[in-house]
C-alpha cells in the first residue's frame, strides 16, 4: 500500500523551493486551499509514480467536488481502477484547534503555529470541502 498526503507533496516542494512549492505556500501560509488545478496536476504526477502499488491512500484529497470528481477520472485513467471505499474522521473544532497548535511546537510548519490560520483553515473546509 502506498500513502499519497497532499499535504506532504506540497511541503516537499516548498522545502526544495520549486514553483509549485512557492505557489503552494503563498496560499498554505494563509490557511487557504491550494487552487484544485495545481492540486490534481500534483497528485496525477505523482500517482503515475505508483502504478504496481496493491492499494493507495489518499491522505487531505479530495477536499472539494471538483477534486473529488478529478480523482474518479485519474484512478481509472492511471491506475485502470475504481474507487472502491472512502473514510472521513470527524473532529471537534475546538480539538482540532489545539492539536495543530501543539503539533505546530514540533512541526516547524508555520501553518500549525498560528491560531488565525488554522481557524481559516477550518472555515475554508467548512466553505469548500464539507458542503
Amino acid at each position: 500500500w502506498v500513502q499519497l498526503s497532499t499535504g506532504d507533496m506540497f511541503r516537499h516542494h516548498i522545502k526544495n523551493e520549486t514553483e509549485l512549492g512557492l505557489l503552494a505556500k503563498s496560499y498554505m501560509d494563509k490557511g487557504n486551499l491550494v487552487p484544485d488545478e495545481v492540486t490534481i496536476n500534483m497528485l496525477k504526477e505523482e500517482l503515475s509514480k505508483h502504478k504496481d502499488a496493491e492499494g493507495i491512500i489518499f491522505d487531505g484529497f479530495p477536499r472539494t467536488t471538483p477534486q473529488a470528481e478529478a480523482l474518479d477520472e485519474i484512478v481509472k485513467e492511471i491506475l485502470g481502477h475504481e474507487i472502491h471505499a472512502t473514510l472521513a474522521l470527524a473532529v471537534e473544532d475546538e480539538t482540532l484547534v489545539q492539536r495543530i497548535l501543539e503539533r505546530g511546537k514540533t512541526s516547524g510548519r508555520s501553518d500549525d503555529a498560528s491560531e488565525e490560520i488554522i481557524r481559516n483553515r477550518i472555515k475554508e473546509y467548512y466553505n469548500k470541502t464539507n458542503p
